[in-house]
């Protein structure tokens, strides 16, 4: 188990990263979705999404085996239904997701989707201005939600609704309601596989 200021320290470092990256005007999209990435494990406090070295874990197509993956999803802010059945077989080693799995990640498997699309929230980053890191903190806790859901259902995402808020919305799930997405608000329960409130 790490220490508070373990986590403190490296949550504060990537909003300092965050801030940074965003006073430069830096280009790079994909150095800043690194960052927020980053930002996201440490500020979970999530065992699950640090490895022994203690650097974070990604939560891409390849990192999301159905049968052993579970760890990784504490912190989720939410789990379609469909998604929670997938990893549901695959903890129970259920043949037909694994080798569906196996055969095709991208067609059979699990993706992780930012709630708030994260072209949208670079967009508003980069044109916000952000008095210090705690500003920066409440805007990333307000924004940042990681959600896990199927492929087919990443899919049904098509046009603006993969990339943007829909107009006028007024719940950070409006695009899994508009696409009739059934999702559950918290992430894996590593004992029971039960979803739970996220943070």
């Amino acid at each position: 188990m790490r220490p508070e200021s373990w986590w403190q320290e490296l949550e504060n470092s990537y909003l300092s990263h965050v801030l940074s990256f965003l006073r430069a005007r830096d280009p790079n999209a994909r150095t800043l979705r690194t960052f927020l990435d980053s930002w996201f494990a440490y500020h979970s406090r999530d065992e699950g999404l640090i490895d022994t070295a203690g650097a974070h874990r990604w939560l891409n197509v390849g990192d999301l085996n159905p049968a052993d993956c579970h760890a990784k999803l504490g912190s989720v802010h939410a789990i379609s239904e469909s998604a929670e059945r997938l990893l549901r077989r695959g903890k129970d080693g259920d043949p037909e997701v694994l080798s569906a799995w196996e055969r095709d990640k991208k067609a059979h498997g699990l993706a992780k989707d930012h709630v708030f699309p994260l072209r949208q929230l670079c967009s508003e980053l980069r044109s916000g201005s952000f008095a210090g890191k705690s500003e920066l903190r409440v805007f990333l806790i307000k924004h940042y939600r990681v959600a896990i859901i199927t492929q087919a259902e990443h899919k049904s995402l098509s046009g603006r609704a993969r990339h943007s808020m829909p107009d006028g919305w007024n719940n950070i799930f409006q695009r899994y309601n508009d696409a009739d997405i059934a999702f559950r608000i918290g992430g894996w329960r590593k004992n029971s596989g039960d979803a739970v409130p996220g943070i």
